[in-house]
């Protein structure tokens, strides 16, 4: 149980490699990035609608709610655009 709470287990599709794309995709959905789909720091990636980011909980809660994202690396921005823009 311990290697979920670890970066997945080595060399299995749960195995979390240690870029900042995967690790903060995986921190905004609660999913490993097999699932989100963000699996490198190339930023053409974009995150999976299936599993949806906090951004897009708080928005669907209230279409009113406000969150925001500051962040000194834009790729995280980039990679849940949709979720920050309420889909």
């Amino acid at each position: 149980m311990i290697e979920s709470f670890t970066g997945g287990i080595q060399g299995t599709e749960t195995e979390q490699q240690t870029f900042s794309g995967p690790g903060w995709g995986s921190l905004l959905t609660g999913v490993w990035a097999n699932k989100h789909g963000i699996v490198s720091n190339d930023d053409t990636l974009r995150a999976k609608p299936d599993y949806p980011s906090i951004f897009e909980y708080v928005h669907n809660d209230d279409p009113d709610n406000y969150i925001a994202s500051v962040v000194n690396w834009g790729l995280i921005n980039a990679y849940f655009e949709e979720d920050i823009l309420g889909g």
